[in-house]
């Protein structure tokens, strides 16, 4: 009983009584959150809440262009010890849950943004074992979902989802995987997904690409060009 109590007190001690409030979307749901948790974590929050700016007087910063679910994923995210739920694929029966494919993609655009390495890199190893290990196809919503949440044109996420619409691109000529219609429908709506994939043709000569080898690699690739840029 009283390690129990010994690893509480040591928690809360690590999370200290500083809290700091958050206004996140345009209806400004509010979070509170312990300050040091924050900012220990993030580089971004650590400037907003440091020095004489008015945010580090006041304590509070709004969030108003980012998506409060989120947001809440990313707060469970940190106090969770940096895990969360199994990635799991969407199911109509759990269209709210917030471990669902689309939610983590949103919160991985979320990371990107912030540039919490930790976290990107912590959903990257989530994506790539569900669509991977386990064979499936992330499809194009999700796809351009990916596009649409994320900024750079070096995104890790972008890398991934765009060489698994190369591999089924080729894969429809044989297989049959997914209908034109619906593939045009999908590559109309973001023009980086279309550029993408030129660059993948050309790379590659036509030729099909085994998925897992394919993503892990040019996962590998983004991040390493990405830290050079750094």
């Amino acid at each position: 009983m009283s390690n129990a109590t010994e690893s509480g007190l040591t928690f809360g001690s690590q999370l200290g009584t500083d809290m700091v409030e958050i206004f996140v979307g345009p209806h400004r749901q509010h979070f509170r959150i312990h300050e040091h948790i924050l900012v220990s974590n993030v580089a971004y929050f650590k400037g907003m809440f440091s020095g004489g700016f008015k945010k580090a007087r006041t304590k509070t910063a709004d969030l108003a262009e980012d998506d409060p679910l989120v947001f809440d994923t990313f707060q469970q995210w940190l106090y969770g010890s940096k895990r969360l739920p199994p990635v799991e694929e969407p199911r109509s029966d759990k269209a709210n849950s917030f471990v669902e494919i689309p939610d983590r993609i949103k919160l991985y655009g979320f990371a990107e943004e912030y540039c919490i390495d930790e976290l990107a890199d912590y959903i990257m190893t989530n994506l790539m074992s569900v669509y991977c290990h386990h064979g499936h196809n992330p499809g194009v919503e999700m796809m351009v979902l990916a596009y649409e949440s994320t900024n750079s044109r070096n995104s890790p996420l972008r890398s991934f989802m765009s060489n698994f619409l190369y591999n089924i691109i080729e894969a429809e000529k044989e297989e049959g995987l997914l209908r034109a219609r619906t593939l045009g429908n999908g590559l109309a709506t973001n023009g980086d997904i279309i550029t993408d994939l030129i660059v993948l043709f050309k790379m590659n000569g036509y030729q099909h690409l085994p998925i897992p080898v394919t993503i892990r690699n040019a996962y590998i690739i983004s991040m390493k060009k990405e830290q050079s840029v750094r």
